[in-house]
């Protein structure tokens, strides 16, 4: 799993400054996990098909 995620990052941040996007990038982590603290799955999913979809450039 870790070996498809990293290559997954390798390919989204191609092109790209981590330092640029870091921040966003820790905003949404965050916001990712007070949904899941609060038990709130739909607003998690939502969250994270956007984080992803950003990164994956869909």
């Amino acid at each position: 799993m870790r070996d498809s995620i990293r290559l997954h990052l390798d390919e989204a941040l191609r092109g790209r400054s981590f330092a640029t996007i870091r921040p966003r990038v820790v905003e949404e982590h965050r916001g990712l996990l007070r949904a899941i603290e609060r038990g709130n799955a739909r607003s998690a999913a939502t969250l994270l098909r956007a984080h992803l979809s950003e990164f994956h450039g869909t």
